[in-house]
């Protein structure tokens, strides 16, 4: 067999037995400063909305942060449940909340 034809069937094989990435989640969590704000409030926009463009295709970013939450209130609206069952091992939560004053 020539070299030349050696190394696509080498290469070949060798994508079949990589291991595949591991996907993860990334979920965003909290009030305005990182929520995803309607289009009508544009330049207004949270740190959440280009943080999606940070990650490659192994990383989801879900982004459960609304405008006028505390940590109390995102608790009783069911928000954080919601992360907590969609959540995985290996999954990350960013929290953030403006302090009250």
């Amino acid at each position: 067999m020539r070299k030349s034809a050696v190394f696509p069937i080498v290469f070949l094989i060798a994508a079949f037995f990589l291991p595949e990435k591991k996907k993860m989640k990334i979920f965003l969590a909290g009030d305005s400063t990182a929520s995803i704000k309607e289009t009508k409030a544009f330049p207004e926009t949270g740190w959440g909305m280009p943080f999606v463009y940070f990650w490659d295709s192994t990383v989801t970013v879900v982004n459960k942060a609304k405008n006028g939450r505390s940590t109390s209130s995102f608790r009783k609206d069911g928000l954080w449940q919601q992360i907590m069952d969609e959540s995985l091992e290996g999954d990350y939560v960013f929290y953030s909340v403006w302090p009250q004053r």
